[in-house]
């Protein structure tokens, strides 16, 4: 089973064994998506592609952390993805954030190609999943909100 620590932004959008229909997605990646660059119409250099994932140095039995890519079984194949619900380098049991080794972010591959550095103390807001409450590192794994993004 190949593994990685490089997961795929399927942003906060829960279910990614949901229908092929991209419309209730908000990041570029799920099961089934087909996400074409058209698509991102937030602009690719404003919409996180992949970012880093931390393996921990006692991971569970199956270790849940890493990011698993081809030749996954279907059951494991969600921990490919990472999402904004909990803030960059929280330490967390579910596996599904984005994390690094590097004191205080880590870094990021945006649609455009370019990679960037998040710091850890990005504004995050995983309860305001859309709208003008987003929060900076919410607005950056969704690819349609049409808000505006200010510096990070």
């Amino acid at each position: 089973m190949a593994t990685s620590n490089y997961p795929a932004n399927d942003a906060a959008s829960g279910n990614i064994w949901g229908p092929v229909n991209p419309d209730p997605w908000t990041g570029l990646f799920w099961f089934g998506s087909s996400i074409r660059l058209r698509d991102i119409t937030d602009g690719t250099n404003n919409t996180i592609a992949v970012g880093e994932r931390r393996i921990t140095d006692n991971p569970p039995a199956f270790h849940q952390d890493q990011a698993f890519w081809a030749g996954a079984p279907s059951h494991n194949t969600g921990d490919v993805f990472g999402d904004g619900n909990n803030p960059i380098n929280e330490e967390t049991s579910a596996g599904e954030n984005f994390s690094s080794r590097h004191s205080g972010g880590c870094h990021f591959l945006f649609a455009d190609g370019s990679v960037r550095f998040l710091s850890e103390n990005i504004d995050h807001n995983p309860v305001e999943l859309s709208g003008p409450y987003m929060a900076t590192y919410q607005k950056l794994l969704n690819r349609r909100d049409g808000e505006p993004i200010g510096g990070f």
